[in-house]
């Protein structure tokens, strides 16, 4: 599609086609998607301090939704927090929660010269921009000196594995598809160095740790990693490698088969648990 389709896609039809796609609306009310990122918040408030972060006083979120990220991570560091995102439904929730939201897309923003961040972060967005080289390079602006890049999107090839076959993991709202390599790539080129360390992959975890991330509700086909300004470095010439990792990858046309057949049940399943779970937190409140 074309930007302004995609513009008017973001605005108005995104939560609608997913409800479809996954035959639920359970995950996708604005109430049920702020409960999930404050459960993600609380995980990224972890992972930032494993990589030493304790102090941040300004935070911008590329795609903050309900803003529930925002607020725990608001609360968490004690830092002003500001969010982007294209949904007026969504954002108008962050807003009545307190969370400042501003309504677009962070590539049509324009923030005053002066207006610098301690800390940006793109969580479950990065594989939806259209132009994730101009957005790395406006985050690259808009930190301060010091200033920390959080970024969390899918990996593309877990996502194949777990999805079976090539075709079942490419959607039309995911843009651009990462692995760990091209992600750390893309931010080197415009001079944002990956802290060592702070590069996580869910695909090269045990399976103790995805168990207990799943157990949780935090995305477990993801790739994650903090980087600060630095000098821009030139591309590496890697396609070979990266090719060769993507015909070793274990698909399975069985495995798609089974989820495309399983998944309405498993969703109307996870509808009625939380339906169950909601009506009992009701009557605990009232007794």
């Amino acid at each position: 599609m074309t930007p302004e389709w995609y513009g008017q896609y973001y605005e108005t039809e995104y939560r609608q086609q997913m409800a479809r796609y996954y035959r639920t609306q359970a995950y996708f009310r604005p109430d049920a998607l702020y409960q999930s990122q404050l459960k993600y918040g609380r995980w990224v408030t972890e992972y930032l301090r494993r990589n030493g972060i304790e102090q941040v006083s300004s935070i911008l979120d590329i795609g903050s939704s309900t803003g529930g990220l925002l607020q725990t991570l608001g609360e968490k560091f004690g830092a002003q927090v500001t969010g982007v995102e294209p949904s007026p439904e969504e954002g108008d929730f962050a807003n009545g929660n307190g969370v400042r939201t501003v309504t677009g897309l962070f590539e049509d923003i324009d923030f005053n010269q002066e207006e610098q961040f301690d800390l940006i972060t793109c969580t479950l967005t990065f594989n939806h921009l259209l132009d994730p080289h101009l957005v790395v390079e406006k985050v690259r602006r808009l930190l301060k000196p010091g200033g920390l890049f959080y970024v969390d999107c899918i990996d593309f090839f877990g996502f194949c594995e777990y999805q079976g076959a090539f075709f079942n993991a490419v959607q039309i709202d995911h843009v651009s598809m990462f692995v760990p390599a091209t992600l750390q790539a893309m931010c080197e080129v415009v001079g944002l160095e990956v802290l060592p360390g702070s590069l996580y992959c869910d695909r090269f975890q045990s399976a103790q740790a995805l168990a207990k991330q799943r157990a949780a509700g935090i995305p477990f086909l993801h790739v994650r990693l903090l980087a600060k300004p630095g000098v821009p470095k030139a591309p590496p010439q890697a396609f070979q490698t990266i090719r060769a990792e993507l015909d070793r990858l274990r698909l399975s046309p069985l495995r798609t088969f089974l989820k495309l057949k399983t998944r309405p049940a498993t969703h109307r399943f996870s509808d009625l648990h939380g339906r169950i779970r909601r009506r009992a937190s009701a009557l605990l409140r009232n007794s």
